[in-house]
């Protein structure tokens, strides 16, 4: 959830008609580098889980990965 709202958050920040200031700079960064570390874990139930569902939601979508789960009790391969 954490990596789809930064990435709302980044893409909102870039189609902003704001001006630029060094505060939206920052909050841009750092919103991309949160990301970046979410996206780089290694450890087994954030990293690899992390991945696993990234992967299947972005072939089938969210509703469904969750249908194939429902009927399958496991994650899309």
């Amino acid at each position: 959830m954490a990596h789809k709202w930064l990435d709302s958050q980044i893409s909102a920040m870039s189609k902003s008609k704001i001006a630029p200031s060094p505060q939206l700079d920052f909050e841009r960064r750092l919103a991309k580098y949160l990301r970046c570390k979410i996206e780089a874990r290694t450890d087994n139930p954030y990293g690899t889980g992390f991945r696993l569902v990234k992967r299947a939601t972005d072939m089938y979508g969210l509703k469904g990965t969750l249908d194939y789960i429902r009927m399958t009790g496991s994650f899309p391969r």
